[in-house]
């Protein structure tokens, strides 16, 4: 079996002082209404099977992440969240330790699934307070830090905070999630979100394994088409964000 390694993507945000003034930016910020059922009670979002476990209700339809069964998804999440953390040695690689420790930071984490990053962020930096956002709600609803809480939240709507919000945005393994166009409009969002100064990290992880044995090599190869694809996909987002930040930098 070979390794994948993950890599990481900083963005610092220092946004030019002649840029667009305040009162015209905060005309970009989105009203956002959420997905509950009509009367509001989170659980009419699943339907449950025979054994007990929750499934994703058809009122998500046009997600492309309906009909998954809801507990099996949040242990392969969890599970995924310690493997990266495990590589890294850290939850995150953006400087920002010092910032978190002092207290009074704020911090958003995309797509969070079950929770897991924020909740342990937040039990990490307690003077600091944690968001996590995602579009389908995985995370838990009680039992949580009091410096941490969960929006459902999809950003290809727009993300339901002010400008300059926050002081580190995280995003990770979620390169194939949009497409490029869609891309386009998520970095933009996160930037928007950011405050001058703050940071942008998105972990993601190499389509390239190494050390790999004979038989993860004939599985590589077979799937060498969609690789090409997906590594396309990675550079195409790369020089997405090299634009943007020259963009916001001069």
């Amino acid at each position: 079996m070979g390794l994948g390694q993950s890599k990481n993507m900083l963005i610092n945000i220092r946004r030019n002082k002649f840029e667009t003034n305040k009162t015209e930016r905060r005309k970009k910020f989105r009203s956002w209404s959420s997905l509950p059922a009509k009367d509001g009670n989170f659980n009419e979002l699943w339907s449950f099977s025979n054994g007990g476990k929750r499934i994703h209700n058809n009122s998500l339809r046009s997600s492309k992440f309906s009909n998954f069964t809801m507990d099996d998804e949040v242990k392969r999440l969890e599970r995924r969240h310690q493997l990266f953390k495990r590589i890294w040695q850290n939850n995150f690689s953006a400087p920002v330790n010092e910032n978190l420790t002092a207290g009074g930071a704020k911090v958003l984490e995309i797509g969070c699934g079950p929770g897991t990053w924020t909740i342990e962020m937040a039990k990490s930096y307690q003077l600091s307070t944690f968001t996590g956002v995602d579009m389908i709600p995985l995370f838990p609803q009680e039992k949580i830090p009091e410096n941490a809480k969960f929006l459902q939240a999809n950003v290809l709507n727009g993300l339901p905070f002010l400008d300059d919000t926050f002081d580190f945005v995280y995003m990770g393994l979620l390169v194939t999630a949009f497409t490029i166009t869609e891309w386009e409009k998520v970095i933009p969002e996160l930037v928007r979100v950011t405050k001058q100064g703050g940071w942008i990290e998105f972990m993601e992880s190499d389509f390239q394994y190494y050390n790999e044995g004979p038989t993860t090599a004939r599985l590589t190869n077979s799937c060498m088409y969609a690789d090409t694809v997906l590594l396309s996909l990675r550079v195409q987002l790369i020089l997405i964000i090299l634009d943007f930040s020259k963009a916001i930098f001069t």
